[in-house]
């Protein structure tokens, strides 16, 4: 209720408020009570500052300084910029210029779509989502486990358990054998260790000519280099 002798109105550029007449504070919501012209309180988004002005507040910011600059932000934020940025594993800076977006990651890491995975040798792409997730690797090795292995050619699944990275089936008229995928020779026996496709032993009754497995041919002496089982010359005295 009104008193006889309180102020009904101010001057423009001040505030009515506990019967005293504050000068305006641009965003102050609340002013004392006992002096005049002492905000008390800031609008929302705002913070009181020692210079008695009211400072835009700073996103996820849990305590300011005098001045109204943050200096402590809220669980899981990092203060660089004068920004909260929103916590990211192994970021070690962040942009001055965009909130929570990662500038550089800890070493054994490397930063793409704004997440830090840890280094996967000969990975080209990691996950949008999971960090340290990789998706895809360099020409000539496969995805296996998350690791980039040397790609064994014609194989068409990889071991993703014991002995992982291996080729354990190769594509159809392929034969697995010393870890690789010989093309199918028929009559063949056993595979080069080290060269894909070389036969190195056919199967009884066999002879192996220009890496080809040709069914015996009594008194042959040479077999053709291109068709199988086909005798090219006989041995002396023998058409």
């Amino acid at each position: 209720m009104k008193k006889i002798g309180d102020c009904a109105t101010c001057t423009t550029g001040y505030v009515l408020e506990h019967n005293l007449c504050h000068k305006d504070v641009t965003n102050c919501s609340s002013f004392s009570s006992t002096t005049t012209g002492k905000c008390m309180e800031c609008a929302s988004d705002f913070v009181l500052t020692d210079a008695n002005t009211c400072k835009p507040a700073t996103d996820n910011c849990k305590t300011y300084d005098g001045a109204g600059k943050c200096s402590v932000c809220s669980e899981n934020y990092t203060l660089e910029h004068q920004k909260c940025h929103k916590n990211i594993a192994n970021c070690t800076s962040f942009s001055d210029k965009e909130v929570s977006t990662c500038a550089t990651c800890e070493a054994g890491h490397q930063l793409e779509h704004n997440l830090c995975h840890a280094t996967v040798q000969r990975c080209t792409a990691f996950s949008a989502k999971t960090a340290g997730d990789c998706k895809s690797c360099e020409s000539s090795y496969v995805l296996v486990n998350n690791a980039c292995y040397t790609e064994t050619k014609d194989c068409a699944s990889y071991n993703d358990g014991e002995n992982v990275g291996v080729c354990k089936e190769c594509l159809t008229d392929y034969s697995l054998e010393h870890d690789l995928c010989h093309e199918t020779i028929a009559g063949c026996k056993a595979y080069d260790s080290k060269t894909a496709g070389k036969c190195d032993q056919c199967l009884g009754e066999h002879t192996l000519e220009h890496n080809l497995c040709h069914k015996d041919v009594a008194n042959c002496d040479s077999f053709n280099k291109d068709t199988v089982g086909k005798c090219d010359t006989c041995t002396t005295a023998h058409v």
